[in-house]
């Protein structure tokens, strides 16, 4: 059974009609227009008293390198890209998640601010993404390798890892996809049965969202679709999703076709919880939701 707190974060996002940028596209204009003006990449400030933030610059965008404070660090390092459809900034919520994850397995997180749509598109995320696993491959050579991303930052990450083996780098150990976002024209007929019970997302703006970041691609194009992308030569494959998520049908075809392409996939499917919930980490279900991203990192 969901817990209490689950049921009340539903009732917070239909109270603050957090889907209508989703269903009406002037508001999604106007959410965009607002994060402009308002939205902050840094790192909160609570971090700093739970890691070490390094600072600097590739390929023209600032990356973030969340370490432990004190204490023994791990062989491993998770590049993390963020979601937010491909259009909104980083979030406390994200940072925390990273943290976290700094935390408690004793590894760094690198995290690129990359460049956002409608100001930018694909071509120019990926830029950002490929440099920014470029350099931590070199700075950071021998170790343990994570690719991790949330929603559009999932579907990134998926496309990331496939055009490693053609920029000449080296597949992570792991990619790990969050509630991930890997098909933008959003045509998949099993979406229709899962959209009347998400309170948060709906097609109409994931759309938009998506041909704002495409600029002009191809909806299928595997760099904004990776779900039509080439799925052999990945690392293990690891997707976490709620039952609630319009993105759920997508994870599941993606969770099938890379085991038909022979990737070794395990898909994590929590009931009731909404998209994104991973990252709320006062839920009872993301706590466990973070202890098998955890065990799985281990």
């Amino acid at each position: 059974m969901p817990s209490l707190l689950s049921h009340v974060l539903v009732a917070a996002l239909r109270l603050q009609r957090r889907r209508r940028p989703f269903t009406d596209l002037r508001a999604l204009r106007a959410k965009i227009a607002e994060e402009r003006r308002s939205a902050d990449p840094t790192p909160p400030r609570s971090l700093a008293s739970r890691c070490a933030i390094a600072e600097r610059q590739v390929a023209g965008a600032r990356v973030y390198t969340l370490s432990p404070r004190g204490g023994a660090r791990s062989a491993h390092h998770v590049i993390y890209l963020h979601g937010g459809c491909y259009l909104f900034e980083i979030d406390p919520y994200h940072w925390r998640f990273c943290a976290a994850l700094v935390r408690t397995l004793g590894c760094e997180v690198t995290v690129p601010i990359y460049p956002l749509a409608p100001e930018h598109g694909v071509d120019d995320a990926l830029r950002v993404a490929t440099a920014t696993y470029r350099d931590v491959a070199t700075r950071f050579e021998g170790r343990r390798m994570t690719l991790m991303g949330d929603s559009a930052g999932g579907g990134m990450a998926l496309a990331l890892a496939q055009r490693l083996d053609a920029e000449g780098l080296p597949q992570p150990k792991d990619l790990v996809l969050l509630a991930p976002w890997v098909d933008v024209a959003m045509d998949n007929p099993a979406i229709a049965d899962v959209e009347a019970r998400d309170p948060w997302l709906a097609r109409p703006g994931l759309v938009e969202a998506g041909r704002m970041y495409a600029k002009g691609a191809d909806a299928r194009d595997p760099r904004v679709s990776p779900l039509h992308g080439e799925l052999t030569k990945l690392g293990a494959l690891s997707i976490f999703i709620g039952t609630r998520d319009l993105l759920l049908p997508d994870a599941r075809l993606l969770a099938a076709r890379a085991r038909e392409a022979g990737t070794a996939t395990t898909l994590f499917e929590y009931e009731h919880m909404v998209h994104d919930f991973m990252l709320v980490d006062l839920l009872p279900e993301a706590k466990r939701a973070f202890a098998d991203i955890a065990s799985v990192l281990r």
